[in-house]
């Protein structure tokens, strides 16, 4: 629908003018397919999209401005520190305090509770959130002050002018829009959490309620360890990257990082041969995770240990194409477990535990059916078979899970452009993974990309109870994980 509106019309005053009414209270809008926050000015025809808390913009922007809320309160009450926004977690964001030298002390439930009745205050008094937009120079002596070194990713990006947001006389850094004022945070919650402190945000589903939490120890534990890791490496953010690639480190970041990771690998080839009786190794994750490399790189190590392990990839056990469910928008849905032959794959695995030859299938995505190449297989006594695949998470029988060792390897956590600001992801506030729809494998490529789409799918992450091992990268160079150079100006979010 079009509408003639005066030129400089804000987009505040343009939801008034036209009466647009949504769900939930309006907190964003896409402009011409860009975020923009609802003080910008419209000065040229455009396409505006307004948005609330139950969009992924939407909620990207919210969680922005609470996170600058939160940081503002920490400010206010304890100068010497800053905000630390580890990873997110529980359905929430794990926060620590980042203390200047000589100032640091433990947190404890009375700091939190201090920090969040100011929070509260500060949304009480509906502070208005401003952009501006200063030279670098002057920019990163503004930021200088702060302990956790925030001005470092300011002088990495090569820009001449960087914006940032005041909020009274805080400033933050931020490289996407940010909701008018702090009035517009109405649900959140702050609590403790192991060392730190849990954020925690409403629900997509219900932007009026908060997220249900839910404990994820053994996640928790991974995040960990990947911080660890970086600590090794000196990465902590992608300023510190950038500063390392301008160092002439890259190799040697890349070096440390295949050795801890080869390192991880070998505790878990020495794990599964201590757990006498184990003869299935369950290895899930989402797309492009490093599955099948890791599955290679783990043969090499059970070898090293006397296992004669064997890899068998769950994707050849779909279902023809005529016979593969679909979803509600009645396209193929490959993430269904029922996509998989089930009846037949437990058969061959019986079979194979029974000490049965056994002929292995292969699955064209070319031709949308299983066939049979004449690789046939018998176990030895000392053999272990390792499945790899998205429905590897489920044991081959219910009476053969005491049999099994589940890892599980994803690229879940996203690296942090600062201390309490993480690089875009597609879905921040949940855990949930992005893959495509067609599982990666060579003989599928020429496959039409249309029949390719993404989605998002909730995997039974919550603590990892079904999982023994979870398996994570401490650094990926020349992906999507730690960008280079990454540039607030041009990392705006994009309707896709």
């Amino acid at each position: 629908q079009y509408y003639d509106v005066p030129r400089g019309i804000s987009l505040i005053e343009l939801k008034e003018r036209i009466g647009i009414r949504l769900p939930y209270p309006v907190v964003a809008a896409h402009v011409n397919y860009k975020a923009e926050n609802l003080d910008f000015l419209l000065y040229k025809p455009k396409d505006v999209e307004f948005l609330d808390a139950s969009s992924a913009s939407g909620i990207r922007c919210y969680t922005r401005t609470l996170n600058m809320i939160l940081a503002c309160a920490i400010h206010e009450l304890y100068p010497q520190a800053d905000l630390r926004v580890e990873h997110p977690i529980s359905k929430g964001y794990y926060c620590i305090l980042q203390w200047k030298k000589d100032h640091e002390q433990p947190l404890t439930p009375d700091m939190i509770a201090a920090i969040k009745e100011r929070m509260h205050q500060i949304i009480s008094e509906d502070r208005k959130i401003i952009e501006e937009e200063k030279q670098t120079k002057e920019v990163i002596k503004m930021f200088g002050s702060r302990a956790d070194g925030e001005s470092t990713i300011f002088e990495t990006l090569g820009n001449p002018y960087c914006r940032y947001f005041r909020m009274g006389d805080y400033i933050d850094y931020y490289t996407s829009v940010l909701m008018p004022s702090s009035g517009y945070v109405t649900v959140f919650d702050l609590e403790p959490y192991y060392d730190g402190m849990l954020l925690r945000v409403p629900s997509m589903k219900n932007p009026l309620e908060l997220e249900e939490s839910v404990p994820m120890g053994k996640m928790f534990d991974v995040f960990q360890e990947y911080g660890d890791w970086n600590k090794l490496l000196n990465i902590n953010n992608v300023a510190d990257f950038n500063v390392a690639c301008r160092n002439n480190k890259s190799f040697i970041m890349i070096k440390l990082a295949e050795a801890l990771h080869e390192k991880k690998i070998a505790i878990i080839a020495d794990d599964i041969a201590a757990r006498k009786g184990t003869r299935f190794v369950l290895i899930s994750g989402p797309s492009s995770s490093g599955k099948t490399t890791f599955s290679k790189r783990l043969q090499i190590q059970l070898l090293v240990n006397g296992i004669k392990p064997v890899i068998i990839s769950m994707d050849n056990y779909f279902v023809n194409r005529v016979d593969t469910p679909r979803d509600e928008n009645g396209d193929w849905d490959f993430e269904n477990i029922n996509a998989l032959d089930l009846p037949y794959f437990r058969q061959q695995m019986s079979d194979l535990l029974e000490g049965k030859e056994v002929e292995l299938p292969t699955y064209s995505f070319e031709k949308g059916e299983r066939i049979f190449e004449g690789k046939r297989l018998r176990l030895d006594k000392d053999s272990v078979i390792i499945l790899e695949g998205l429905h590897a998470q489920y044991p081959p029988r219910s009476n053969l899970q005491n049999l099994c060792l589940r890892p599980h390897h994803d690229q879940y956590r996203q690296p942090q452009l600062d201390s309490h600001h993480r690089y875009p992801s597609p879905s921040p506030h949940s855990p949930r993974l992005q893959i495509p729809q067609l599982l990666r494998s060579r003989d599928h490529l020429p496959l039409p990309f249309r029949h390719a789409r993404r989605r998002e799918v909730d995997l039974p992450l919550p603590g990892g109870s079904r999982r023994d091992v979870q398996l994570r990268l401490a650094l990926r160079v020349g992906g999507t994980q730690t960008p280079c150079r990454a540039n607030p100006r041009r990392s705006t979010e994009v309707l896709r």
